[in-house]
C-alpha cells in the first residue's frame, strides 16, 4: 500500500468516508511525504499528544497533582494536535484545528 502515516497505515476511514472528527482516510497522505520523515514525525507528535492527554486526565482527577501543570499539558496536547492536524491537511481538518485554537484561546485569553 505505501501508507506513510500511522493513521491510514493503522486505522484508517475507508476512502472518501472523512469526516470532521476523523479526516484520515485510505487516501490520506501528509503535506510534505515528499520530504520521507513524516510518519516519524506523525509517531512523535502522536506520542507527545497523548503523553500529555493522559497527565492531564490523571491530574484533572487529582490521581497526580501538578499545581498549575495542568494547563501546561493542555497547551502541549493542543499544539501537538494541531501540528499534527496541519501535517495532513485538507478540508476535514478545519473543526479540529478550530476546537485547538478555541482550547488555546481558552488558556491563553481567559485563564
Amino acid at each position: 500500500m505505501g501508507h506513510t502515516s500511522v493513521f491510514t497505515a493503522d486505522v484508517p476511514a475507508q476512502a472518501g468516508k472523512a469526516t470532521s472528527y476523523w479526516p484520515f482516510t485510505a487516501e490520506t497522505r501528509p503535506a510534505l511525504s515528499f520530504l520521507g520523515w513524516p510518519q516519524a514525525v506523525t509517531l512523535l507528535l502522536l506520542a507527545i499528544a497523548a503523553a500529555a492527554l493522559i497527565v492531564a486526565v490523571l491530574a484533572l482527577f487529582s490521581i497526580i497533582i501538578l499545581a498549575d501543570g495542568w494547563v501546561v499539558l493542555v497547551i502541549i496536547e493542543a499544539i501537538a494536535v494541531a501540528l499534527q492536524y496541519i501535517l495532513y491537511f485538507g478540508f476535514f481538518v478545519l473543526l479540529p484545528l478550530a476546537i485547538d485554537a478555541m482550547l488555546l484561546w481558552g488558556v491563553f485569553v481567559q485563564h
